[in-house]
């Protein structure tokens, strides 16, 4: 899978694309069918990496924190983090200890881009109510922080500044990449400003979005609640970007709406 002379690699597996097939097929599992998908690539991945030992000086493994063992077992069904939590599991039991000693583990925060890609998160999407005054709803609490990545512009900042560093080895602590930190509330405030309308936060109740998004609801309400409760680290030490010396170059969140189309965000009625 990698060049047999690779001195460094950065590897990411993809929930969601067999998790969208597994669903699109009808199966009523495709939730863990997808985590064990996931978790398959990453041994494969793992594995290869293993192959290159004789020259590899860093492994890059983009994963995510494990919910169910931030929350005790209460977060059980976080499945798009546990896949790749999972993949760490198996790396740090591999038996490869030059592996372990060499790689990076990469946290990547919350995507801005999941605004802009509002077609397929359209629970994020500002909606009218009953006086026509505009919201955005999702289970986060109004002052919960969330660390906001504009992964097509800031992901590489990390990346290099990592291959700079010594690897932190799968036990050292996490790189989060974060572009920015923000609550909803300021999210509803830049995306007012660019679309030209107030928009307000409101929280949803729990279980509201399994509600209204069935097939979604459940997993971002455990998401939420991971944000709201215990962190996106669980108080895990981690480096970010002040450590790894990105403070004053990664995107702003009014930067990244600024560039962005936004024709068609706003819900202006419900079928």
């Amino acid at each position: 899978m990698f060049r047999q002379d690779a001195t460094a690699i950065y590897a990411v597996t993809d929930f969601w694309e067999p998790f969208l097939k597994y669903l699109q097929s009808g199966r009523q599992d495709a939730w863990t069918l997808a985590r064990a998908d996931e978790l398959q690539r990453g041994k494969n991945v793992v594995d290869a990496a293993g192959q290159t030992l004789d020259t590899l000086q860093h492994f890059i493994f983009s994963s995510l924190p494990s919910g169910d063992q931030i929350s005790n077992h209460v977060l059980t069904k976080l499945h798009h983090h546990e896949g790749k939590a999972d993949v760490v599991h198996y790396l740090k039991n591999s038996g490869s200890k030059r592996l372990a000693d060499i790689t990076t583990v990469f946290w990547c925060g919350y995507y801005m881009e999941n605004f802009a890609r509002y077609d397929l998160n359209p629970y994020i999407r500002p909606r009218k109510d009953g006086s026509g005054d505009l919201y955005i709803t999702t289970r986060a609490a109004p002052s919960t922080p969330f660390g906001f990545l504009a992964t097509r512009k800031d992901v590489g900042l990390f990346v290099a500044s990592m291959l700079q560093r010594t690897p932190q080895g799968v036990y050292g602590p996490p790189v989060v990449a974060d572009s920015t930190t923000l609550t909803f509330e300021g999210v509803c405030e830049a995306l007012g400003k660019v679309v030209g309308r107030k928009i307000v936060y409101r929280q949803a109740a729990l279980g509201e979005m399994g509600t209204h998004y069935p097939v979604f609801g459940g997993e971002f309400d455990q998401l939420y609640e991971l944000f709201n409760n215990y962190g996106f680290s669980g108080g895990q030490k981690t480096l970010g970007r002040e450590e790894l010396g990105l403070s004053k170059v990664t995107t702003s969140f009014e930067t990244f709406v600024s560039e962005q189309n936004w024709d068609g965000f706003v819900v202006e009625s419900e079928k």
